[in-house]
C-alpha cells in the first residue's frame, strides 16, 4: 500500500514559533489542535496543570526525567512508520509496498507464527479526535492457509511503549500507571479504529525489563473517553489549581514556574527561591534558574556535616516566610491555596487512618480515644495566629547550590501556624534529628521571630503530631502504590509521633504510634 493505513492530515504539526531561553527553556506557541496527541493526554492524566502549561500556554523545560525518555525514543524511532494494511484492506498496492515495508522493518520469530514490527508509525482517529506515535507495533500476518499469500495483510496488531522507568506495584503484581494506561489504551483505540483487530497493548518498563500487558475492556474504553472531553474542557478554561501535596510535583520539569505569583512574593520578601532569569508578563514567560538535587538531607548524610551551619539559613527562610512574606501577601491581597481550616485538619487525620492504619494493618476502628485527642490537637492548632507557610518544609525541598539555598515545592502554600512548617522541619521523619537538636534549633528560629517565637515554640509539639498524622497516612499511600521506599519512613515517623504526643499529654496517640513502631519490626 502507499501510506499508513487511513492516516489523516491532521497528524502533521501546525505552524509553530520557538523561542529558546535560559536553562534550556523553551516557549512555544501553538493553537490548540483539532486532534491532540496521545503524550498531551498522558500529560492530562498526570497533571492538568502541567497539560495545560505544555499545551495551552506553550512552556516546556527539560529535566533529567525529560532528556533521559527523549533519548529511549530516539532509539525506538528508527523505523519508517508504514505498516501493513488490515485484513480485508484490498488496496491495490497493499502487497507492493508490503514486501518495501518488511525490508525496513525488523522480524522476530514468534512461537505459532511470524510477527512483523513496524516502529514509529503515526495513526489518528476522527472518532476521538486524537492521533498518536506508536513506538513500535507487533503485527501478525493473516496467513492462515500457511502460505505467503497474505503476509503483508495484518490479523492482529498489538502496540508495544517504551518508558524509562518502572512498573506500579499493585494488589496483584505488577501494573500500569494510569498515565501509561491512557497512552497504550489510546493506542489500541486509534488502531482499531483504523480497522485492525487489537485486544491489548503492552509497556515495557526499561527500569525493570518488563513487558506489562493492557487488556482493553469496555470500562477502559469509556473512561479513556471521559479524560479526553475533560481535557478539551480544561484547555478551553482556565488553568487548573496546583496539586495537593503530591509526590508528582517533585519531579516535575515546570515545578517553579507553576507557581509564578508566589514565586514572585516570596523572592520579594526575601525567601530565597530558585532565581527568576526572565520574567516577561506580556509575553507569559517567566524563566528560573535550574538548582540542581542537592538537598538538606543528602547534605546533612555526610559525615561530620555541621547540623547548625546547615539549618541556620533555612530557619532564617522560615522567619522570612512568617514574616515578610505573610505581610505582603495581606497587602497584596495574594490569592493562596485555602487556608488550613478544621476540615482540612480532619482531611489529614483521616489520610492517616485510611491509607495507613486501615490499607497496611487491616484496622476497622480507631483505638478508643485517638479520635477525640486528634480533634484536640486540631484545635489548638486552630487557635493560634496564621501566617504564610510552606506546608511541606521538609529536607527533600530544601536545595542547596554553589553557597546558597533555596525552598522549593511550595504549591501547597497557604495560612496556617507557623508551628506547621517548624514541625515539618524538625521532626522530618528523612533525618530524623536528635531531641536536643530539635530544641536548639526551634530556640534558633524563635529568636529570629521574637514576635510569635514564644508561641510557636509551646505549639512545636502539638504541630508535630499533626504533621506526622499526615506524613504517615502519605507514606502509607505511597508504599501502597509501589513506592516501597517510603515504607522505610514509617516507623522513624511514629516514633517521633510517640515522643511528641506524650509532650502533649495524649497518651491514645502516644500509645497508638508505639504499636505502628512496633508493626513495622522496630522494637
Amino acid at each position: 500500500m502507499a501510506e499508513p493505513a487511513k492516516s489523516n492530515p491532521a497528524l502533521t504539526d501546525s505552524g509553530r514559533s520557538l523561542t529558546i531561553g535560559p536553562e534550556g527553556r523553551r516557549r512555544v506557541r501553538v493553537d490548540l489542535p483539532d486532534y491532540f496527541p496521545a503524550r498531551m493526554l498522558n500529560e492530562f492524566v498526570y497533571c492538568p496543570r502541567l497539560f495545560y502549561y505544555e499545551h495551552v500556554e506553550g512552556v516546556f523545560v527539560e529535566n533529567a526525567d525529560t532528556l533521559r525518555g527523549a533519548a529511549i525514543h530516539r532509539k525506538v524511532d528508527g523505523g519508517s512508520g508504514a505498516m501493513a494494511a488490515p485484513a480485508g484492506d484490498q488496496a491495490k498496492d497493499a502487497e507492493t509496498q508490503g514486501k518495501k515495508d518488511k525490508e525496513k522493518a525488523s522480524t522476530e520469530p514468534k512461537e505459532g507464527s511470524e510477527t512483523i514490527h513496524s516502529r514509529s508509525a503515526m495513526l489518528g482517529s476522527e472518532r476521538l479526535g486524537v492521533i498518536a506515535k506508536l513506538d513500535l507495533v507487533e503485527m501478525r500476518p493473516a496467513s492462515a492457509n500457511g502460505t505467503d499469500a497474505d503476509l503483508f495483510t495484518v490479523e492482529e496488531v498489538c502496540p508495544v511503549d517504551y518508558k524509562a522507568g518502572s512498573p506500579r506495584e499493585g494488589e496483584h503484581g505488577v501494573e500500569l500507571w494510569d498515565t501509561d494506561r491512557m497512552q497504550l489504551g489510546l493506542q489500541v483505540l486509534v488502531l482499531r479504529d483504523n480497522g485492525y483487530r487489537c485486544k491489548r497493548g503492552i509497556i515495557y518498563y526499561r527500569g525493570t525489563k518488563q513487558r506489562v500487558p493492557l487488556e482493553m475492556t469496555q470500562e477502559l474504553e469509556q473512561w479513556i473517553i471521559s479524560q479526553i472531553a475533560a481535557a478539551r474542557q480544561t484547555a478551553n478554561g482556565p488553568i487548573p489549581a496546583p496539586l495537593a501535596v503530591s509526590p508528582k510535583c517533585v519531579r516535575c520539569s515546570l515545578n517553579c514556574i507553576c507557581l509564578p505569583d508566589e514565586t514572585r512574593l516570596l523572592a520579594e520578601a526575601g525567601v530565597p527561591v530558585p532565581r527568576v532569569l526572565a520574567d516577561l508578563p506580556e509575553a507569559c514567560v517567566l524563566a528560573l534558574e535550574d538548582f540542581g538535587d542537592t538537598d538538606l538531607r543528602k547534605l546533612l548524610s555526610r559525615r561530620h556535616a555541621d547540623v547548625d551551619a546547615l539549618y541556620e539559613p533555612v530557619l532564617a527562610a522560615a522567619a522570612q516566610l512568617h514574616t515578610k512574606a505573610t505581610k505582603l501577601a495581606a497587602q497584596r491581597g495574594t490569592v493562596l491555596e485555602p487556608s488550613f481550616d478544621a476540615a482540612l485538619y480532619q482531611w489529614e487525620h483521616a489520610l492517616c487512618c485510611e491509607q495507613l492504619l486501615a490499607k497496611r494493618y487491616g484496622m476497622t476502628a480507631l483505638p478508643a480515644g485517638v479520635a477525640g485527642e486528634l480533634a484536640r490537637v486540631a484545635q489548638r492548632l486552630l487557635a493560634a495566629p496564621v501566617v504564610v507557610v510552606h506546608r511541606d518544609f521538609q529536607s527533600s525541598n530544601v536545595l542547596f547550590r554553589r553557597g546558597r539555598m533555596a525552598l522549593i515545592d511550595f504549591q501547597g502554600m497557604r495560612l496556617g501556624a507557623a508551628a506547621y512548617d517548624l514541625a515539618s522541619l524538625l521532626c522530618d521523619p528523612y533525618v530524623q534529628l536528635p531531641a536536643d537538636t530539635r530544641l536548639r534549633l526551634l530556640a534558633r528560629y524563635a529568636a529570629l521571630c521574637p514576635a510569635q517565637g514564644a508561641e510557636t515554640t509551646a505549639l512545636f509539639p502539638w504541630a508535630a503530631v499533626q504533621r506526622l498524622t499526615q506524613a504517615l497516612g502519605a507514606f502509607g499511600r505511597l508504599s501502597a502504590l509501589g513506592h516501597r521506599e517510603f515504607a522505610a519512613h514509617i516507623a522513624p515517623a511514629a516514633a517521633t509521633l510517640a515522643e511528641m504526643a506524650a509532650t502533649c499529654g495524649l497518651a491514645a496517640l502516644a500509645t497508638l504510634a508505639r504499636e505502628i513502631v512496633t508493626r513495622e519490626g522496630h522494637p
